[in-house]
């Protein structure tokens, strides 16, 4: 079917899978599956993304979550019935309004005593220069949609305070859906400097960056969550996510992260005992993990529609709700 449909042109090409059990036929190790799926994307003239959709406490959310970055796509949790075509429909409000694929960001520091420590992303990353430069593979952004990349740098001491010392540059190149065409952009960043004997004054931290510090705390604690409660440590599973929400609600952003809070306490309610968390809370943590990491909504059910929903994905779970 794929191969039919790179008879017409189409800027947009995706594929939906789904499944509500395990890979038992056929190719039924996940890492060759992964691997057979990878190396078939590649020979595609277009590359399409890939969205999986797992119903019940069968479905392997891990292989399914994997297949779905190595197709630039998103995973959906789809706990009962009814929630199936509320996940169709997000998933279809946001193919409906793409409007840049393949995006690709490199940064690159602009001075060898400023090292890129760390890149706080789930996508991608291809090392250029270590500590120096490095690609990002963002894949493809609907209408509405942000992407936010925390990015951790080694500064050197200064002994006069500046008003900017620029840091990294950053370029980004990707497809106009909407001019059908390659664009590219490019950026500087730097920060003011204090000099050293004034490094102890108080310092105003940033709202924006300390949410997304947040958000990315949130993932990061959603999928160590994860790992825990599959070695049989749902108690420990459950305390790191009330550490986290706890963290959370006492930083300078916790108004605006509200949501943040909601998915933590929803996955914890879900892991009261090792059998509620296979039959819900292990999923769940997989689909909201990679919804906060990637900033896009994959919610199968219009109750938790958040921050990141588009009008969009809106519109159209509204238009498939009231059927």
């Amino acid at each position: 079917m794929i191969e039919e449909t790179q008879q017409t042109a189409n800027p947009i090409r995706s594929v939906l899978l789904m499944t509500d059990g395990l890979a038992n036929h056929g190719i039924v190790n996940s890492q060759k599956l992964l691997q057979v799926t990878s190396n078939r994307l590649a020979e595609l003239p277009q590359r399409p993304s890939v969205y999986c959709f797992g119903y019940g406490s069968e479905a392997d959310s891990t292989l399914l979550t994997s297949i779905a970055a190595r197709g630039n796509g998103a995973y959906y949790f789809c706990e009962t019935i009814d929630s199936i075509p509320l996940a169709f429909a997000d998933c279809l409000g946001g193919l409906m309004s793409v409007v840049a694929q393949n995006i690709i960001v490199t940064v690159t520091s602009v001075s060898p005593d400023i090292t890129i420590n760390n890149i706080f992303t789930n996508f991608p990353i291809e090392t250029v220069t270590a500590g120096k430069e490095y690609s990002i593979a963002v894949g493809d952004l609907f209408s509405e949609e942000e992407r936010d990349i925390l990015i951790d740098l080694k500064l050197p001491q200064v002994s006069t305070a500046s008003e900017l010392q620029p840091l990294i540059d950053v370029h980004v190149r990707y497809f106009n859906v909407l001019e059908s065409q390659t664009w590219r952009a490019a950026t500087s960043t730097g920060v003011a400097r204090t000099a050293q004997r004034e490094a102890t004054r108080t310092v105003k931290i940033s709202d924006h960056v300390d949410f997304h510090r947040n958000r990315v705390r949130t993932a990061q604690a959603m999928a160590e969550a994860r790992r825990l409660g599959d070695a049989g440590m749902v108690d420990r599973a459950r305390a790191l996510l009330e550490e986290t929400r706890q963290a959370i609600q006492t930083s300078i952003s916790a108004p605006r992260s509200h949501f943040l809070v909601g998915d933590l306490d929803s996955c914890a309610q879900a892991m009261q005992t090792p059998q509620t968390y296979q039959q819900t809370a292990a999923s769940r943590l997989v689909a909201k993990s990679q919804k906060h990491w990637n900033q896009r909504s994959c919610e199968s059910n219009e109750v938790h529609l958040n921050a990141y929903a588009t009008s969009y994905k809106k519109d159209s779970i509204s238009r498939f709700s009231s059927k």
